[in-house]
């Protein structure tokens, strides 16, 4: 027995409706909007990473040169120095310093005597603030250094 109109509902299932292709373009753009969000915030975080790490060499060099220098010389040697940041591939300084950064470089030290006495003790902070993709950053190192620890 033949029956009227079932030729026709079996053409009409087997095809994908216009609803169902939009549906699933806007699926899809979604997935890929969010992987290129993805990508893009990794790319950041990466060069994030890399500024971070040149930043903790560059202040760990800083503080190695003041304490191999001649201790009485420190204060006024090293007190308010400005430094570049350098990073592997790049000429100069490769972090941006802060706006309204006095001298423009994203490295700076400061030396302190906490006792009054600078040809005895001295506080050395070394600090690198720069601009990153993520927003100010800030890595501060600081060490107390006598003039019996120092060697000279």
């Amino acid at each position: 027995m033949h029956h009227l109109g079932t030729g026709t509902r079996r053409r009409a299932r087997a095809g994908i409706t216009l609803i169902e292709t939009v549906v699933a373009a806007a699926i899809l753009a979604v997935a890929i909007a969010g992987l290129t969000n993805l990508s893009a915030t990794s790319a950041a975080l990466h060069q994030t990473g890399v500024e971070k790490e040149a930043a903790v060499r560059a202040a760990e060099r800083e503080l190695a040169e003041i304490v191999a220098s001649d201790f009485p010389t420190i204060p006024a040697a090293w007190n308010n120095v400005g430094f570049t940041v350098g990073l592997e591939g790049h000429a100069g300084n490769a972090l941006r310093a802060p706006p309204g950064d006095a001298d423009g470089l994203p490295g700076n030290v400061q030396i302190t005597a906490p006792t009054g006495q600078p040809d005895q003790l001295v506080d050395i902070l070394v600090t690198v603030e720069w601009i990153s993709p993520h927003g100010p950053e800030t890595l501060a190192r600081r060490m107390r250094l006598s003039r019996i620890g120092s060697g000279s």
